[in-house]
């Protein structure tokens, strides 16, 4: 019976939190789609209200935004920050994605600011010592290929264990609770995404005070090369998160 139940609650309900219409699950969606797992969109830059019980899913994914943290007069901020908080402590996975994972800090009580400068393509992430002993990112090398992109930074909750880091950005992945995580890195990035961003006016901008006058199509080469290994890490920490779903299902 027990065997049975758990394995007819093997797809997940995912609850995904958009901010932008460029923003996507990329690589780490592929993964839920060939588990089966059903994903509801939450289009909150449309309006669509943020709903009040976590519990509700068995895990909740947070997208990257074109706004930070700290910007005034975004509706729905608020309201996400009360629902990642209600998650952390109703055990309920999250999986937090740059713009998510610093929503995921401040949720926690942690300080996001501005970085000095924009941290934009292809850079290595490097394994914390803590990272080894991780459900998730136990399984990654001490230093892989990641796509950076981002302008912002954050300190840690103050119970959170540090996962991974770059060079410029120390702090980039970290787990708070029992299964929720914060990675400011993109290892879900495709091609098709990242010429949307470049495309897109306030991530160009950043990319252009990153890298320079005519980085963009320099950049799409370079990210376009390293994609493959850098999605490999993506559909690994997925893959190792996800089991953690059917760990909960199997528990209740």
């Amino acid at each position: 019976m027990g065997g049975n139940r758990r394995a007819e609650r093997s797809a997940g309900r995912i609850l995904v939190l958009q901010h932008a219409p460029h923003s996507s699950l990329g690589a780490y969606g592929d993964v839920l789609e060939e588990r089966g797992d059903h994903t509801t969109w939450l289009r909150l830059h449309e309006g669509e209200p943020v709903p009040s019980r976590p519990q509700d899913f068995d895990a909740v994914i947070s997208l990257g935004a074109a706004s930070s943290v700290y910007d005034g007069g975004v509706p729905w901020l608020e309201p996400e920050l009360e629902l990642l908080r209600k998650a952390v402590e109703a055990d309920v996975p999250v999986w937090g994605i740059c713009f998510g994972a610093q929503a995921l800090a401040a949720a926690m009580g942690a300080r996001v600011w501005p970085g000095a400068k924009p941290e934009v393509g292809i850079r290595p992430l490097f394994k914390t010592p803590a990272a080894d002993e991780d459900p998730v990112f136990g399984g990654l090398g001490s230093r892989v290929p990641m796509f950076h992109w981002h302008g912002d930074s954050f300190d840690l909750p103050g119970d959170a264990v540090l996962l991974a880091g770059s060079d410029e950005y120390p702090n980039q992945a970290f787990r708070v609770g029992a299964n929720a995580y914060g990675v400011q890195f993109h290892a879900e990035a495709t091609a098709e995404l990242v010429r949307g961003w470049i495309d897109y006016p306030a991530t160009a901008a950043q990319l252009e005070s990153s890298n320079g006058p005519g980085a963009a199509e320099r950049l799409f080469d370079e990210v376009a090369a390293a994609l493959p290994e850098v999605n490999d890490v993506a559909r690994q920490l997925m893959q190792a998160w996800r089991e953690g779903l059917d760990w909960r299902a199997g528990t209740e």
